[in-house]
């Protein structure tokens, strides 16, 4: 494959794992309702690791100076335990807040700090469907209970996770914002539980939400509100990027003219190249634009909310409307189209 090419998948790729991000955003975790919630939590997605059940988790929730979301992205320390550029600019924010006695940007920036948490597949047990597999979004505290407790029983041979003889938690949560308390149990008497495997998710793919696009736009928003420039890391995680979009940009198209420059020269074979490289660079900037317009549209409708208790108490925003199922099937067919673009290219 000629450098053009594989620059060209290269950026194919990077736009399939935007789009992937995306959908994995409007995708929301399950969160525990007031009072008693009784859950089963379910083994590892990957049947060869059914140990691994879990994921550590965290999302930035950024909002502007009018107290509206404006930036949802994951936190990569959080998640992946590695320096995260959103974090780094929000605690300069807050750093530059207290020195200047700054209260009111303090609070607000302080909004968009991530808070540690887990994410798990489970069974709601007392829902109207409690067979159905959700993906669970823990607190870290709960998590640490629930671990404890598992190897408590563990010593006595018993597998809490076993889908025929496995044990359901009962958690009680109570209070709200940051008074909120949760206590955790195991139900004494072990039971089997059915369930739809092909429902469970691979939190480890799900997890994957990192983008270039949403992490300039979490930081812009972040600045937007400090007047701070970016963080330094800025330049080591944002990749380097060379091409025809103004200044460098890595995997950049080449234009259709320079496509035709190439095949008025090339053997047969180049020519055939130049073309796919051509309709596949138009096809793959049409997806750029709509998976940009569903990103907006996602942003307007999607019922974003903050970490309950990593913030004080801020005014409930205004009720939005549930996003429309279609963003999501267009989000598919967008995937759709990248996938028959780079099966084209392999075979070159």
């Amino acid at each position: 494959m000629s450098g053009s090419l594989a620059a060209l998948k290269s950026r194919l790729n990077n736009r399939k794992a935007e789009a992937a991000a995306k959908k994995a955003q409007y995708i929301r975790p399950h969160k525990f309702a007031p009072g008693k919630n009784r859950v089963r939590i379910l083994p590892g997605w990957n049947a060869a690791s059914p140990d691994v059940f879990y994921h550590d988790y965290g999302m930035h929730y950024v909002k502007d100076r009018e107290n509206k979301t404006a930036a949802v992205y994951v936190c990569t320390e959080k998640t992946y335990g590695k320096d995260c550029p959103v974090c780094s600019a929000v605690y300069e924010g807050i750093r530059l807040a207290k020195d200047t006695g700054n209260t009111s940007m303090e609070k607000l920036i302080s909004q968009a700090r991530a808070t540690p948490r887990v994410l798990v597949n489970a069974l709601i047990r007392e829902s109207d469907e409690p067979n159905k597999p959700v993906i669970l979004e823990l607190p870290s505290g709960v998590f640490d209970q629930m671990v404890d407790q598992m190897m408590t029983f563990a010593e006595d041979g018993v597998d809490v996770l076993s889908v025929t003889e496995g044990h359901d938690f009962i958690v009680t949560k109570s209070g709200s914002g940051l008074d909120t308390e949760y206590s955790v149990s195991l139900a004494p008497k072990p039971t089997a539980v059915t369930y739809d495997a092909s429902l469970v998710v691979d939190l480890a793919a799900y997890c994957s939400q990192e983008s270039e696009q949403g992490l300039l736009k979490a930081v812009n928003a972040t600045t937007a509100v400090t007047g701070l420039p970016a963080p330094k890391s800025m330049a080591l995680a944002a990749p380097a990027r060379t091409g025809t979009h103004g200044g460098s940009e890595a995997g950049a198209f080449i234009t259709p003219p320079a496509a035709a420059a190439v095949a008025a020269s090339a053997p047969a074979a180049a020519v055939g190249a130049a073309a796919v490289l051509s309709a596949a660079a138009s096809a793959a900037d049409e997806a750029e634009k709509e998976l940009a317009a569903l990103e907006g549209e996602l942003m307007e409708e999607a019922p974003w909310e903050a970490d309950e208790v990593a913030v004080e108490p801020t005014p409930a925003p205004a009720a939005s409307a549930a996003p429309s199922v279609d963003l999501a099937e267009e989000i598919n067919a967008s995937d759709d189209d990248l996938d028959s673009i780079l099966d084209g290219l392999d075979d070159l």
